[in-house]
């Protein structure tokens, strides 16, 4: 029961990241609204609690928009969820379509 309940949050916080991205990429003033920093909040607190990343790879992102960084973060629940693998060989990196 634990595990899937763990999966059911693992979802929902990737649900969060993708309409973070979506937002923030089709309105720009949703830039800074208190939802979004409620949300990107939530979402990095969840990645740094996980110990998906660390204070370092945030401080390797400081030139980067809420855009940029959240499609990183991405790229991080993927490899964290799936493996590494889960990602193509080049060196964009970016996520395989399947």
């Amino acid at each position: 029961m634990a595990q899937l309940i763990n999966l059911n949050y693992k979802k929902m916080i990737y649900k969060i990241l993708k309409s973070e991205i979506k937002n923030l990429s089709s309105n720009p003033g949703y830039w800074g609204t208190e939802k979004n920093v409620t949300n990107e909040n939530f979402i990095f607190d969840w990645f740094l609690s996980c110990q998906v990343i660390n204070q370092n790879w945030f401080d390797d992102r400081l030139k980067c928009t809420s855009i940029e960084r959240l499609k990183e973060l991405e790229k991080e629940y993927f490899i964290f969820m799936f493996g590494s693998e889960y990602l193509e060989s080049n060196d964009k990196g970016t996520i395989k379509q399947y």
